[in-house]
């Protein structure tokens, strides 16, 4: 199924169609007016050369406020719609719209437009709060949609324990299983898998950008009966 995006978002792999498309029709009709005879005819074709002209320069000054805005894509209605994901082909036009509520008070502390995901938006929402709030430290509950290490590491920082669902399989089969089936076990750093299987670790850190991780595994996967299940980002 193909993706549907209304085209009044503009992102740069479209800017790039339309200017190869608007180039190669310029060609066409400067071909054609080169073996044009009739006066008519090159008054037709010098017209059409100049309507695709203009086109052009629609979509430069599209590109240059593109670039301009430190984003992926912009709106030609509203600068505050994105191209949203609805489902796995299919993405629409919508609003990325970010909120924090008070637990205690049920009260809406703050919201905001986002981007087109939530992944880099926990952040961006914990600290504005923490500075509304004028609060040291607080912890906040997300579903997995918010769950990036960077963002994690970020609030982490600042004081705020994050609260978090683990993000969901990333494996192709839908019968994989999730990560919340991997039970860590803090008193001696190490996972129990679905098979009851203990997954180690060397306790060496790997450096990502913003933040690190550790990788855990047991050599009982090779012979695991259900090794095909299995989650690939655990």
């Amino acid at each position: 199924m193909p993706k549907i995006v209304s085209e009044t978002i503009i992102h740069k792999k479209k800017i790039d169609r339309h200017l190869e498309y608007i180039d190669n029709r310029i060609k066409e009709f400067e071909v054609a007016l080169d073996k044009a005879d009739k006066e008519e005819e090159k008054e037709l074709l010098e017209s059409k050369i100049k309507l695709q002209q203009d086109r052009r320069k629609k979509y430069e000054t599209l590109d240059t406020e593109l670039k301009n805005s430190n984003d992926t894509q912009i709106s030609l209605t509203d600068k505050d719609s994105r191209a949203l994901m609805l489902t796995n082909n299919v993405s629409g036009v919508g609003y990325a719209v970010q909120a924090a509520s008070d637990s205690k008070h049920k009260l809406l502390v703050h919201s905001h437009i986002g981007a087109s995901t939530d992944k880099r938006e926990l952040s961006t929402a914990a600290l504005t709060v923490q500075e509304l709030l004028q609060l040291d430290s607080f912890n906040t509950l997300s579903d997995a949609g918010y769950t990036s290490g960077d963002q994690l590491q970020a609030c982490k920082y600042s004081g705020i324990c994050t609260y978090s669902s683990p993000m969901p399989s990333t494996s192709p089969n839908s019968n994989s299983i999730p990560l919340a089936e991997f039970h860590y076990i803090n008193d001696g750093d190490y996972y129990i898998c679905p098979c009851g299987e203990q997954m180690t670790t060397t306790g060496k850190w790997r450096n990502r950008p913003n933040y690190r991780s550790k990788v855990y595994k047991t050599s009982a996967c090779v012979d695991c009966s259900i090794r095909e299940k299995c989650n690939r980002k655990k």
